[in-house]
């Protein structure tokens, strides 16, 4: 495969709609309207499970392909921010997150809502960093 870099996603997704681009990776806000909708085929998901958006699309591992990623969202904010605004600001997003509305919202989409702690959350972005770091050696990746 040759990368293509695109600015985001929905430019991506247009070249792949319009056959100019044959496969990329997004995320299921992007891609699930657009399957349901007929203009893509979702060939697999990335997660370690189907997702209950797409019940009958296979996941990498069960194509044959030892990959499981997926990605997260999260609220950061700067290093000396008080300890008690980050309370307030994860109490209150946790809220919204646990809500059954947003819940449905993110699950039509294809998405998982999850809240954390802000250490639940510390712990994932390095394990992220950490799981991804023998990829970036291994083809010398860099940004530019």
């Amino acid at each position: 495969m040759t990368p293509i870099p695109y600015k985001g996603t929905p430019e991506a997704m247009q070249e792949v709609v319009a056959g100019r681009t044959h496969v990329m990776i997004a995320p299921p806000l992007a891609v699930v309207p657009m399957q349901q909708a007929g203009q893509v085929k979702v060939l697999a998901v990335t997660g370690a499970e189907r997702m209950a958006s797409l019940p009958n699309v296979p996941t990498l591992s069960e194509s044959g392909i030892a990959l499981v990623a997926y990605a997260w969202l999260g609220m950061c904010a700067g290093a000396g921010i008080p300890a008690h605004v980050v309370e307030l600001l994860n109490d209150r997003v946790g809220q919204i997150v646990n809500s059954a509305d947003y819940r449905a919202l993110l699950e039509k989409s294809g998405s998982v809502a999850v809240s954390s702690t802000p250490q639940e959350f510390q712990a994932l972005i390095e394990q992220t960093a950490n799981d991804a770091a023998p990829v970036i050696r291994q083809f010398g990746l860099q940004l530019d």
